[in-house]
């Protein structure tokens, strides 16, 4: 399950290298969210899904990874109305991710 999987990460880094590494996705993820909003490019709306969904998968942050894969299918198939879908579910999917992350300490 995803918290002991973070749980067995957060004993083995120690708390405050877990807290910077998890302090470092939130900032990636928000900035994801932002830069996918603005992208005009299919193929960058690509690249950007494709980097985060590896970052959430370092953190068992599935549901967000799906989404993010999501994203990433929908971009490739160059059709705009499922990105645009796609992004659209994000931010939803990151405010449940957080709450989730919030409960390993």
């Amino acid at each position: 399950n995803q918290s002991a999987h973070l749980q067995d990460i957060a004993n083995t880094l120690g708390k405050e290298a877990f807290d910077s590494l998890l302090t470092q996705f939130y900032a990636e993820m928000n900035q994801t969210l932002v830069d996918l909003e603005k992208e005009t490019s299919l193929e960058n709306v690509a690249i950007l899904s494709h980097k985060a969904s590896g970052s959430a998968a370092v953190f068992s942050a599935n549901a967000l990874r799906e989404a993010l894969i999501s994203v990433e299918n929908a971009a490739k198939s160059k059709n705009w109305e499922q990105t645009t879908h796609a992004i659209n579910k994000l931010p939803a999917t990151w405010d449940e991710t957080k709450i989730l992350l919030r409960k390993i300490k």
